[in-house]
């Protein structure tokens, strides 16, 4: 089946919501995976569309951060 794969990180920078500070950005870098990191709201719901088309065109994953 085509098809897409985005996904979306949802890491603890600045120790909010947790103990451990995570930052699973570097990761995309390594695998030089595309990354997204919408500002906004509307910025991350215009992304997940954006992000899945272009996954779906150049048959790699996406990730939003």
């Amino acid at each position: 089946m085509p098809g897409g794969l985005g996904v979306i990180l949802g890491d603890d920078l600045g120790l909010h919501s947790s103990q451990n500070r995570q930052d699973n950005r570097y990761y995309t870098r390594i695998t030089h995976i595309p990354m997204l990191e919408p500002v906004n709201v509307q910025e991350a719901k215009d992304f997940v569309v954006f992000a899945m088309e272009y996954a779906q065109q150049w048959k790699m994953p996406v990730v939003m951060a």
